[in-house]
């Protein structure tokens, strides 16, 4: 049964207790106590983005406990996020007024209603009522959202605006999609966790696919990718038939490969030429386990963290360099505090438009089948865009005062083969993925 069907029934006899036993302390105690242990649960496993407003309003408004506010505030946000059936609404709507009254029908005559108890069942009934929400089904137009981390400018960013212009324009009345860019809605993990609750609808990871699903890995050994041609080519034999499969399996969906880029490296220390020049060096990366094993082989000391902490990171020296494509590098406006570039290329990251399976079947045909199809229509816009901004951003970073260098990739490249070596031992299919990818490059 669905989470959110779940949780629906859960609250009726949430209801059905509560109104039981409200003259009985020890058994409103219990149902209290039932209510907090739930939604204690729920927070620790990371699953819940509680809607404050509500929570402070049922509390204020209705003369709720914390606990009750609380459980209350969860439920709504999965009611309004999640697709539950209007059968499944309407029978809970039904439920939860019929029992209202039937009870306080009942002990009314016999005892003197408390009037702060009295509302608050009658805030709840109206709760259920509006549960129902359009029995015809007709809701209008569907608000998809689509969040990502990078900041305005970045190719990430650019791609995302052009998808859903592309797609309001094919979509019209069904559905709208609105992009929530610079972590908005939350780092790249915590977005990848609002797709499976299903308060996100789309989202662009890139690197941090690799800690979900073993197989992204691929896109994270030293200098596979050779150009965006050999990246389609990799795209259409191996991801699709291969990586694309096992992601559905973990419960998401990609409907398209873009890019975030060649990455290369920036520090204040020294330039970058040999992988022994990282030697020492705090280097940040994304969260993903193939680039931290990576820069530990160079010699760096790698730290994951989040894209939008970065800035702060390096203009404090928390850490001394950290590692991107050119895109990102100057549209989170590192130039500013870092003093070398370092141009090593040494991995290309495609990025992923992506929802959960969950969800993405639970939209109409006519939407599943637009978005899909428009996501693959964007790529070619975006392996433009890529293209043409990389070369004009080298000139805007080298005119910010960046001292730019070119790298020994002979060199990083030898000092990677344990990686290859490694993930082709670990990773299922790894090998055979890596030989297959290595073949595509000579096409």
């Amino acid at each position: 049964m669905e989470l959110a069907v779940c949780l629906h029934f859960l609250f009726i006899l949430f209801v059905l207790f509560g109104s039981l036993f409200a003259w009985r302390r020890r058994w409103w105690k219990w149902v209290h106590l039932t209510a907090m242990t739930y939604g204690l649960s729920i927070e620790v496993v990371g699953w819940i983005c509680p809607l404050t407003w509500v929570e402070n309003w049922f509390r204020r408004g209705a003369g709720l406990s914390p606990y009750e506010g609380t459980f209350i505030a969860q439920y709504l946000e999965r009611l309004i996020y999640l697709d539950v059936s209007q059968e499944a609404l309407v029978a809970g709507a039904a439920c939860v007024i019929l029992l209202n009254l039937v009870v306080y029908g009942y002990f009314g005559r016999r005892q003197r209603l408390r009037s702060k108890r009295l509302r608050t069942v009658i805030l709840l009934s109206a709760l259920g009522v509006l549960a129902c929400g359009d029995v015809t089904g007709n809701r209008g137009p569907i608000e998809l959202q689509l969040g990502h981390v990078a900041s305005p400018g970045s190719l990430v960013a650019l791609s995302a605006e052009e998808f859903a212009r592309r797609a309001n324009e094919k979509l019209g009345e069904l559905a709208t999609v609105v992009v929530f860019g610079s972590s908005q809605l939350g780092t790249d993990e915590r977005l990848l966790q609002k797709l499976k609750l299903g308060t996100v609808d789309l989202s662009l990871p890139s690197t941090i696919m690799s800690s979900v699903v073993d197989k992204f890995g691929l896109f994270e050994m030293p200098y596979l990718v050779k150009d965006r041609e050999h990246m389609g080519r990799i795209e259409s034999e191996i991801f699709w038939h291969k990586i694309a499969p096992a992601t559905e399996a973990k419960g998401y969906k990609v409907l398209a490969v873009w890019e975030n880029g060649f990455r290369h490296i920036t520090n204040n220390t020294r330039p970058i030429a040999t992988p022994g020049d990282l030697k020492g060096i705090k280097l940040r990366t994304p969260k993903g386990r193939w680039r931290v094993k990576m820069f530990q082989t160079y010699g760096a000391n790698p730290t994951p963290m989040a894209l939008s902490e970065v800035f702060i990171a390096l203009q404090t020296g928390v850490m001394d360099g950290e590692e991107n494509p050119l895109s990102q590098i100057h549209s989170q406006k590192f130039q500013e505090v870092q003093t070398y570039l370092s141009l090593t290329s040494h991995v290309y990251s495609p990025a992923f438009l992506t929802a959960s399976t969950r969800k993405w079947n639970a939209l109409a045909e006519p939407v599943r089948s637009t978005l899909e199809q428009t996501a693959k229509e964007t790529q070619q816009f975006v392996y433009e865009t890529a293209k043409r901004i990389d070369e004009e951003l080298l000139i805007d970073l080298t005119e910010a005062g960046m001292q730019v260098n070119e790298s020994d990739q002979e060199a990083f490249r030898v000092a990677s083969r344990a990686i290859y070596e490694e993930f082709g031992e670990t990773v299922p299919d790894g090998q055979a993925m890596i030989e297959t990818a290595i073949a595509l490059a000579d096409r």
